[in-house]
């Protein structure tokens, strides 16, 4: 499993489940649509990267499935009060 990775449709749900767990938490719902359209930015060559890039989505087709799929959820849930300074002090402990 390693090395093959998950069913694609587990890692896009995982992605969906993963938003709304941290959004819930008081963080931010665009949270990882950020880190997807950084590491989309990235490229698939570096050695890094190889083996995600082997074993899931590819960034933009993740994006895109969040976007169709979670459009209005990200929304409400990107109004709402964030604990982003909760994190901040868990960190530096």
């Amino acid at each position: 499993m390693y090395s093959r990775g998950l069913d694609k449709s587990d890692e896009l749900e995982a992605d969906r489940l993963g938003v709304v767990i941290a959004a819930r938490g008081g963080y931010d719902a665009y949270g990882l649509p950020s880190v997807l359209q950084t590491l989309q930015a990235m490229s698939a060559q570096d050695s890094a990267l190889a083996l995600m890039f082997k074993t899931h989505p590819a960034p933009a087709e993740r994006l895109n499935s969040l976007s169709e799929n979670m459009q209005p959820l990200l929304d409400t849930y990107s109004s709402q009060p964030q604990l982003a300074e909760r994190f901040v002090r868990q960190i530096k402990r």
